[in-house]
């Protein structure tokens, strides 16, 4: 078993006021959610609760950005403050492939917690884009989380829409193999 006593203390995520020194002022909203990834995989190999709860702060700090007309969230938050937005080079629309990779996290998170909270909030993101757009898969990479439409036609394979087909095959087959041994 690893020894995590001198992992524990570290784990303080103190997110200050903006005008205090060293505080977080925005981040994009994949940036902390590779921390939940990070401290979920610790505690599914400690099964130190530390980690879990840590995780579930971070995520209740995210959830308010899926709390649009749409539940496309938004993709930039401050963490202190919960102000929420987009990328200024966007417009007000939300990147595809921001906003539809959180479900694996979110999903195992609630998985590990019993609480569906988080699974439901990205869920709710999957099936708004399957009942939007086409049946062909090939999504826009600019949705507007207030109206839940595009501005921008752009459809690509590529940079803003890879991770998006990417992290669906990833959810589907987490979601699959969970199944199955459960």
């Amino acid at each position: 078993m690893l020894d995590l006593i001198s992992v524990q203390n570290p784990l303080c995520f103190n997110f200050k006021k903006e005008n205090e020194v060293g505080s977080v002022k925005q981040v994009k909203t994949f940036e902390p959610l590779a921390v939940v990834g990070g401290l979920l995989s610790a505690y599914d190999l400690s099964g130190d609760k530390v980690f879990l709860e840590k995780a579930q702060d971070i995520a209740d700090r995210l959830l308010p950005t899926y709390d649009t007309p749409s539940g496309i969230p938004y993709n930039v938050i401050s963490l202190a403050h919960e102000n929420l937005h987009n990328p200024g080079w966007t417009g007000v629309d939300s990147i595809l492939t921001d906003s539809g990779t959180e479900q694996l996290e979110f999903i195992v998170l609630s998985q590990r917690t019993g609480n569906p909270k988080n699974r439901q909030k990205v869920e709710n993101v999957i099936l708004f884009l399957s009942r939007t757009f086409p049946t062909d898969g090939l999504l826009p990479i600019y949705v507007n989380p207030q109206r839940g439409t595009t501005s921008y036609s752009t459809i690509t394979s590529g940079a803003m829409g890879d991770r998006y087909n990417l992290f669906n095959m990833f959810t589907f087959l987490s979601s699959a193999c969970f199944v199955i041994i459960s």
